[in-house]
């Protein structure tokens, strides 16, 4: 087949490739989305569980602290109970300290106290007295926080009747008793009014007035019957909160909201208190899509709340996606490379073995080009039971069209010739120039006896070649034969070149036709 040819099925097999390497990119990059997600589930699934175990803990503190003050608040003083320590004036406060570990126990520091202070002149009043006192039975419970929980700040009860119960890691001197107090969210919300339901509420994170950084509250009313006393409270550090946030590696970002969906934790860069718009919970552990296409996964940590979401903007799990596909798509190139070098090697050689088969003049076949392509039409007309015939042309007075007007109007003659002949020749045939002014046609016929008038056809095309100078036409001579069952084309050729010789000795421009041998 001539070079253009070539082309189309090279250009058929990289366009197959290419759409295939293409699917197969596109299924690995759908499978990466998927296992982004799953990875993402993963690690929230372990996240939920951590933070959740880490608010209940804290939450049972809470709870603890809370049942110790109110069953101490209601219990009637011991025989023998120890009297409040005299109030210490601190500033427009008055102060009491009061112990956290009872003299002649090994409970670790015998020094640390809890610090008590409430607004002057006024002194602590029945009331007051007995809720510090039942405050301070809250004691066991605060130094098992202090002793086992590094990430407890401080622990303290903020009473309605104006006094602030404190204990602190730190030793804090900075936190007092302020009405500023109770314009605090896990104040105003825990309240009775806002609060029916007597849950824990939290607030922040939000700098600690004490220099301890960023810190979050946990706080539980406390009552006696419905009468509402205060709120039992623990601050804090939000860096364990943020650690288990971000436990495992996986696209997006978890995120700890409280009930009104304000933003608590994230180790995004995100502002505390921003809201958090996540589509609702259907009460399952599945992706939900907002209207940007943004995943989102939902679970709740503490009851009507604390929830955890994980948060996977549609931009960030494509990136991660085609990051987990680069070493896909790393061998889709290299095999698309290495698929497209071996069409173009491919195309290569065909060419070349197609230039060997062609005559560099007049572009038809050459003699090798017949010998070889030929062997395809002869089986072929085996097959089918065709006769196969063969004719040798020669142009008339070649040499003397070389001598007269120089090799380069030959030259052009054989181009005209050959031009011709390919343009006239049926679909079934095949032509090429033998050597010389010579050309060899070989064609497939019904009736062997058809041989001389398609040669004749063609040798009157032929002629249709002009000397470009003049003007003047050429003639041809030919030979023709049918090939016998197992002749070879070389062997046809000498018998057709006897009966070109034929025609010449007749007087040139004609045909001999010698038939069958």
């Amino acid at each position: 087949m001539p070079p253009n040819l070539l082309r189309r099925p090279a250009f058929f097999w990289i366009a197959t490739g290419g759409v295939v390497m293409l699917l197969a990119a596109a299924v690995s990059f759908v499978h990466q989305l998927r296992e982004v997600q799953l990875q993402a589930e993963h690690n929230f699934s372990s996240r939920t569980a951590l933070v959740q175990k880490f608010v209940t803990l804290n939450l049972d503190k809470l709870e603890v602290m809370s049942l110790l003050l109110r069953q101490h608040y209601h219990a009637p003083p011991a025989p023998g109970a120890t009297a409040l320590p005299a109030t210490q004036p601190h500033g427009a406060l008055w102060e009491i300290q009061l112990p956290l570990v009872l003299p002649g126990t090994d409970e670790g520091d015998a020094q640390r106290t809890a610090v008590v202070t409430g607004p002057m002149p006024q002194q602590p009043s029945p009331q007051q007295q007995r809720e510090i006192l039942a405050a301070a039975a809250m004691a066991p419970q605060i130094r098992s926080a202090f002793k086992y929980d590094p990430d407890v700040f401080r622990l303290y009860y903020l009473s309605a009747q104006k006094f602030l119960y404190l204990a602190s890691r730190s030793g804090d001197e900075h936190v007092h008793f302020s009405e500023a107090l109770y314009q605090r969210r896990y104040w105003s919300v825990a309240g009775p009014a806002n609060n029916p339901a007597r849950r824990t509420v939290l607030h922040g994170p939000y700098p600690d007035a004490g220099g301890l950084g960023m810190v979050v509250t946990f706080a539980q009313p406390v009552h006696d019957g419905d009468r509402f006393l205060g709120i039992v409270a623990l601050d804090l550090g939000v860096d364990k909160l943020q650690r288990l946030t971000t436990v495992g590696r996986s696209a997006g970002s978890s995120l700890l909201i409280d009930a009104s969906e304000g933003l608590v934790i994230s180790a995004a860069d995100m502002t505390p208190g921003q809201p958090v718009r996540a589509p609702l919970p259907d009460g399952t552990l599945r992706w939900q899509k907002d209207s940007d296409g943004t995943r989102w996964l939902h679970s709740q940590v503490a009851k009507d709340d604390l929830s955890l979401v994980h948060r996977l903007p549609r931009n960030t799990l494509y990136a991660a996606a085609a990051a987990r596909s680069v070493d896909t798509w790393i061998i889709v190139l290299l095999s698309g490379g290495l698929f497209v070098l071996a069409l173009r090697l491919r195309r290569a050689v065909s060419e070349v073995q197609w230039l060997t088969q062609i005559d560099p003049l007049t572009q038809v076949l050459n003699r090798r080009g017949l010998q070889q392509q030929s062997r395809a039409l002869l089986a072929l007309a085996r097959r089918k039971r065709l006769a196969v015939a063969l004719a040798i042309y020669d142009i008339d007075h070649f040499k003397k069209i070389n001598d007269s007007y120089g090799h380069p109007i030959g030259d052009e003659v054989l181009k005209q010739l050959g031009k011709n002949l390919q343009a006239g020749l049926r679909k079934s045939d095949l032509f090429c120039r033998w050597g010389g002014e010579e050309f060899v046609l070989l064609m497939v016929l019904d009736v062997p006896e058809n041989a001389s008038v398609v040669a004749e056809r063609m040798r009157q095309i032929a002629q249709q070649a002009r000397i470009p100078t003049d003007g003047s036409g050429i003639t041809l001579s030919a030979g023709v034969v049918v090939l016998a069952d197992g002749e070879s084309i070389d062997a046809a050729v000498t018998r057709a070149d006897q009966h070109l010789y034929a025609a010449k000795a007749a007087g040139r421009n004609r045909i001999v036709f010698g038939g069958a041998n």
